[in-house]
């Protein structure tokens, strides 16, 4: 909630934690994931969008705020990337489809900052994954050099889905625009 002098900008590392709490939208989970093979880790995984929905219908705050921060125990530092980052690379697909992002953090996290080199906001001191809607400033984690343009394309067809509505309507056409080059590239390496 608070500022960091190595973010790159002004304001809050995350720009949603305090209306977030404020707004009393923010459910905590904890989540005993000892001895959980991977692929079991995974399906369960899996499920919590299903699951944000449920909660989210029952919720009484500002339902465009709502989020979910699961606290992941039973994990040992070595399984972190495979168990918080590879699962989060590998099930984020089935999040955005659902007009959901997935937020991953642990207290090894290598993930650079959108603003900064030096600045790692995947951070924590515990494991966790975060769940949220999908929102318009969205556009700054999706399309990013260091993924597949496969990968980028899926993500910003999606953002497209879920939020292209609320864009205005320069950004609206940027994205469907790099939606076309991402085609175009793609054919080309067929």
């Amino acid at each position: 909630m608070e500022p960091h002098a190595e973010l790159g900008r002004r304001g809050a590392v995350c720009p949603f934690a305090r209306a977030v709490h404020n707004d009393d939208s923010l459910i905590f989970c904890v989540w005993n994931a000892n001895n959980l093979r991977f692929n079991d880790f995974l399906c369960v995984l899996k499920k919590i969008p299903e699951s944000y929905f449920r909660l989210l219908a029952r919720m009484h705050g500002n339902s465009k705020l709502f989020s979910m921060c699961i606290f992941v125990r039973g994990l040992e530092e070595e399984q972190y990337g495979r168990y918080i980052d590879g699962a989060h690379s590998l099930i984020k697909p089935a999040f955005m489809e659902a007009g959901l992002m997935l937020g991953e953090f642990h207290p090894l996290s290598k993930t650079k900052g959108v603003h900064s080199e030096t600045f790692l906001p995947m951070r924590s001191s515990q494991p966790a994954f975060v769940v949220r809607a999908m929102s318009p400033h969205d556009a700054l984690f999706i399309d990013r050099a260091d993924s597949p343009a496969e990968v980028r394309l899926h993500e910003l067809m999606n953002y497209q889905r879920w939020v292209g509505d609320g864009l205005p309507e320069a950004e609206g056409m940027r994205i469907h625009h790099r939606i076309m080059e991402l085609r175009s590239a793609i054919a080309m390496q067929s």
